[in-house]
């Protein structure tokens, strides 16, 4: 939860979760928690494991709230894995901006509240999740999101192809009167299925 902090040109590599407990336990590579003005850069987060019938709440990285933090360049790619876990690979509200990032191959690619979403490619996402897990696989979500909300420029492919069509490709539910915006997105090549 420190204010101005930059992570930058790290290779995050081998997160395992076994703990058997709730779905209250988080496993991350990197927790904002409610830091404010933070930057994530040109890191590359790949290669998690889980064992047998734990709970899935994981996240690559997680912000519980705060305020001016930026997520871009970054490649969240789970083709190393099993490619069924991953609760989220971005997941919180307090992610603020994110942009220029690659998120591939989880059960959830990103899930929170944010300001802006843009020039992102979201690749494999909404992969069914394991047999236990938590995850529900929808491949963007945003919730209650904050005023003026702009998703713009992406690209989403290969959405929860060929599984079962319970994944939502872009999900935004503003909140109560605001108004949230999306142009110049594009979903190709997924399961027709999902909404």
């Amino acid at each position: 939860s420190n204010n101005y902090v930059e992570v930058a040109f790290f290779e995050f590599t081998g997160l395992h979760w076994s703990y058997p407990g709730s779905s209250n336990n988080t496993f991350d590579y990197m927790n904002n928690g409610s830091g404010s003005n933070n930057l994530y850069h040109d890191n590359y987060l790949h290669g998690w494991s889980h064992a047998a019938g734990v709970v899935d709440n994981s996240s690559l990285l997680y912000c519980n709230s705060g305020s001016g933090n930026k997520v871009y360049k970054n490649a969240f790619d789970g083709s190393d894995t099993d490619q069924a876990s991953g609760a989220a690979e971005v997941f919180g509200g307090g992610c603020g901006e994110l942009y220029q990032n690659y998120f591939a191959y989880a059960a959830g690619c990103v899930i929170g509240s944010f300001y802006s979403v843009h020039d992102n490619v979201f690749d494999h996402c909404g992969v069914n999740p394991y047999p236990g897990s938590t995850a529900h696989n929808n491949v963007f979500e945003s919730n209650t999101d904050n005023t003026g909300f702009v998703l713009y420029n992406n690209l989403f492919i290969h959405g929860n192809v060929g599984k079962a069509a319970n994944s939502v490709q872009n999900q935004m539910a503003p909140k109560a009167g605001t108004t949230s915006y999306a142009f110049n997105n594009v979903i190709a090549d997924s399961n027709p299925g999902a909404d």
